[in-house]
């Protein structure tokens, strides 16, 4: 009496076939389960610069964009430290500084083996880190009644990929108490039309694709990401679509 069962030769072909189907679906599978993890981690950190931004004003009775007018930048870091448990200074690195000198590189997003200018490069702010590993950098106290500062953060830190608009984003604090991604219209936002000599140094650059997808230092990402709309095609999402198929580059 005969047993049914799969030859030698089956089973290896059915291996093979299984090992070509992985080996076609793993990357994407890996890439979608990145960009899930950055999404989650993009919207964390709105969520908590809000609350520091709500606690803060209750506390002083002023904005952060208030207060860091009247006192100066270094007076919010210090108290973006108590607020938010910043526990490591990563470098004093600079505006100015030797790129070799920072501790780790942050790449352009259409270029990704070129490396980006942090637009937050005020002080010795940059490369702070926080309590969950993100770091986090400041550009310049803002001119008094315009949002600000820019606020820059590395949602998971030294983590790859290192990439503006994928990892890396900028929010500004407002007047009125809480914290925008970068690009979202406000009417306090100083930008080139009202007498800016460049979007890199003043908070509040304006809503426009081309300050997330044609620009070194990607600034107006944090916009689109948080909304999960493409800058680039209309209709399309930024992770699944912008962001993972590299719509950037097209």
């Amino acid at each position: 009496m005969f047993k049914k069962g799969f030859t030698l030769a089956e089973m290896l072909m059915t291996l093979t076939i299984i090992g070509i189907i992985s080996a076609v679906t793993l990357p994407g599978l890996l890439a979608h389960h990145e960009t899930v993890k950055l999404q989650s981690a993009l919207k964390r950190t709105y969520l908590d610069l809000n609350d520091f931004a709500a606690y803060f004003a209750a506390d002083k009775h002023m904005s952060v964009s208030e207060y860091t007018s009247r006192n100066g930048l270094q007076s919010l870091i210090n108290e973006y430290s108590d607020y938010m448990a910043m526990i490591e200074k990563k470098s004093d690195y600079k505006w100015g500084d030797d790129a070799k000198n920072r501790p780790y590189k942050i790449y352009q997003l259409q270029n990704q083996g070129v490396e980006a200018g942090l637009p937050c490069d005020a002080g010795a702010s940059i490369y702070n880190k926080d309590n969950l590993g993100r770091t986090v950098a400041f550009d310049d106290a803002p001119r008094s009644g315009y949002n600000g500062p820019r606020i820059c953060v590395d949602i998971n830190g030294e983590h790859k990929p290192n990439i503006m608009g994928k990892d890396v984003f900028s929010f500004l604090f407002t007047t009125d108490g809480s914290v925008i991604p970068e690009g979202q219209e406000h009417p306090n936002n100083f930008t080139e039309d009202k007498g800016s000599k460049g979007f890199a140094w003043e908070a509040g650059t304006s809503v426009g694709p081309q300050h997330c997808y044609d620009s070194t230092v990607a600034l107006t990402c944090a916009y689109y990401a948080l909304n999960d709309i493409s800058p680039k095609i209309e209709g399309h999402k930024y992770w699944t679509q912008f962001i993972e198929k590299r719509e950037y580059d097209k």
